[in-house]
């Protein structure tokens, strides 16, 4: 209501608030709210996408039938100009984002690698049209402040349904061959996911332990629980510094981590094992042993992820 008070897209208003809030989530956001509306949102955002492309199906029919001063191919040549317009321009902006500023800067050139001629591309290339754009179409009122329709709003809808089509059907299937045809083999980091993980876990022990040493080391020496909680944390950055080294070695760290991930699993499988044990003596809240329950498929998810081998 705010944005169309003052003449601004209400729908657009939206989405950038959407984005805003997500950006901003740790500000206002539990833990727990962020783990539930996760899990939430996961399957919100696949129904909805579901829903606004049947919709798109639904109102096509209708969009056509008002397109009265064009013709369904003089709307699909349009859309193939626009749409290859838009391709073209977003490749020529990847490769101009990427190689301008070593055109300006000498310094830059020389202490960053010359980027592969290939990462633009497909950057620009995966850049797909979808909601957003329909979103933006779709902004554009039906009637004019006087009360006559929006002049060639079915053509833009029309358009803007054709070029969804173009970039998510045929480049979203183009997408495979060419990462195969150019031979991209990780557009990730150079560093394995799990040496990543080793050098952001240790970055964040590490500020842990900064923090508690400055703001809590007379704490530390009186209140047991802190006290524990910071060998806790020295034990980790010791486990931190072993894997670091034994990844040194990738066929060591290969053989090291899938014993641990065997012995680990063993271990919550007689932990859950003794938990059913003890829930049939009906001693402890039914309500508390699901909790641990719980606890323990979460800690075999993070040695095993969610499948279910």
């Amino acid at each position: 209501m705010g944005a169309e008070h003052f003449h601004f897209s209400g729908v657009l208003a939206v989405v950038a608030g959407g984005l805003l809030m997500s950006y901003n989530s740790h500000c206002y956001l539990s833990h727990t709210s962020r783990i539930q509306s996760g899990n939430v949102w996961s399957v919100l955002i696949f129904l909805m996408n579901t829903i606004i492309f049947i919709l798109i199906g639904l109102e096509l029919p209708i969009v056509v039938e008002g397109m009265k001063e064009y013709t369904i191919s003089e709307g699909i040549f349009y859309s193939v100009v626009i749409g290859g317009a838009i391709i073209g321009t977003r490749i020529l902006y990847s490769y101009a984002l990427m190689y301008f500023p070593r055109v300006c800067s000498k310094e830059l050139r020389l202490k960053v690698p010359k980027p592969d001629w290939r990462e633009p591309f497909i950057i620009s290339f995966a850049a797909m049209r979808g909601v957003v754009s329909l979103a933006a179409a779709l902004s554009i009122p039906a009637f004019l402040p006087n009360g006559e329709a929006f002049p060639h709003r079915n053509i833009i809808l029309f358009v803007t349904f054709v070029i969804i089509l173009i970039t998510l059907v045929g480049q979203g299937l183009l997408l495979a061959p060419i990462l195969k045809l150019l031979n991209i083999q990780d557009a990730g980091s150079e560093l394995p996911e799990e040496k990543q993980e080793v050098i952001l876990m240790r970055k964040l022990k590490e500020t842990a332990l900064h923090k508690l040493d400055n703001d809590f080391s007379e704490l530390a020496v009186t209140n047991s629980l802190v006290r524990h909680q910071k060998h806790k944390l020295e034990n980790e950055m010791m486990l931190m510094a072993d894997k670091a080294q034994c990844m040194a070695s990738t066929g060591d760290y290969v053989t090291a981590i899938n014993e641990n991930k065997d012995v680990l699993r063993q271990i919550l499988q007689a932990q859950r094992n003794e938990l059913h044990r003890m829930k049939r003596e009906k001693i402890f809240d039914d309500h508390v042993m699901r909790t641990i329950e719980m606890q323990l498929d979460f800690d075999e998810a993070k040695i095993t992820g969610f499948s279910h081998g």
